[in-house]
């Protein structure tokens, strides 16, 4: 099995995930999604909020590509353009 094989079998392609569920997957801080998506590194749907913090929204499909350079070896980051 290739080494992103569980995160395909959790992460579903159609579904929405918050700032906290790519971040738990990807086993970074939710700081650090937050500032993918901020820098456009990491395409993300703005919610409609009234709170201080901006709420965000990743589709699957996006975490997937994310991680696809990865498990290819290749040492990239994600420009959102795939």
């Amino acid at each position: 099995m290739a080494r992103s094989d569980p995160v395909k079998l959790i992460i579903e392609g159609e579904k929405l995930y918050t700032v906290r569920e790519v971040a738990k997957v990807l086993r970074v801080n939710d700081s650090t999604v937050r500032r993918w998506i901020k820098g456009g590194q990491l395409p993300a749907i703005t919610l409609p909020h009234s709170a201080n913090r901006e709420a965000y929204r990743i589709r699957g499909q996006t975490i997937l590509d994310l991680i696809e350079p990865a498990e290819k070896g290749t040492d990239y980051a994600y420009d959102g353009t795939n």
